[in-house]
């Protein structure tokens, strides 16, 4: 698989998409195998968010998080996969900076639309932290700064009550990792304490 994922990187998109699906089909005993198989080509993933980035293709970016997608998805729908996927994806994930951001986003958005109760959240929390324990700086400046900016704009249209605002929905789902994030002491402190003074 390191071969075949290094040597024909246009591949990545229809392997990774056609493992997560024929997962649902394999015996459960294969299942943590398929995972290491993937494992390699989750780095070609990251190749898509340069891409992106670079060229402003939208097609790279869709199908990037296309695939970031199903990977959350498969992460909930297969509970007894939950620490293998934690250890042999998200953890790979957690190592690509460019590929991080948008794995951030795409986890924010699912529990925004799970809401903070829930195995989904729990899951989500999970995923953030084992992202966090590879990246601690990155993940902790992103969630914080992105939390700043969410609690500006309750001042743009401010409600009687916070939790009335549109914006809450956000404001606590990034709260909540930013908590789990300091339980884990994953909040790297000398770059965010400005942010959050």
């Amino acid at each position: 698989s390191n071969r075949l994922a290094s040597s024909d990187t246009s591949l990545t998109a229809d392997f990774v998409i056609s493992i997560l699906h024929d997962l649902n089909m394999t015996p459960a005993f294969v299942r943590p195998f398929c995972l290491e198989y993937l494992a390699p080509w989750l780095f070609n993933i990251e190749s898509f968010a340069q891409a992106a980035d670079r060229e402003q293709d939208t097609s790279k970016s869709e199908k990037m998080k296309e695939l970031l997608n199903l990977l959350a998805e498969d992460t909930f729908k297969h509970h007894e996969l939950y620490p293998v996927f934690l250890a042999k994806v998200w953890t790979i994930v957690g190592t690509l900076a460019k590929l991080l951001s948008y794995a951030l986003d795409t986890l924010i958005a699912r529990a925004v639309e799970s809401g903070i109760t829930g195995d989904i959240f729990e899951s989500i929390v999970g995923i953030v932290v084992t992202l966090a324990s590879r990246n601690p700086k990155l993940v902790s400046s992103t969630l914080i700064s992105r939390l700043v900016k969410s609690l500006e704009k309750t001042s743009i249209s401010p409600t009687d009550f916070i939790d009335e605002h549109p914006i809450w929905p956000e404001t606590v789902v990034l709260l909540r990792f930013v908590l789990m994030l300091s339980f884990q002491n994953l909040i790297h402190v000398q770059k965010t304490l400005p942010d959050l003074l």
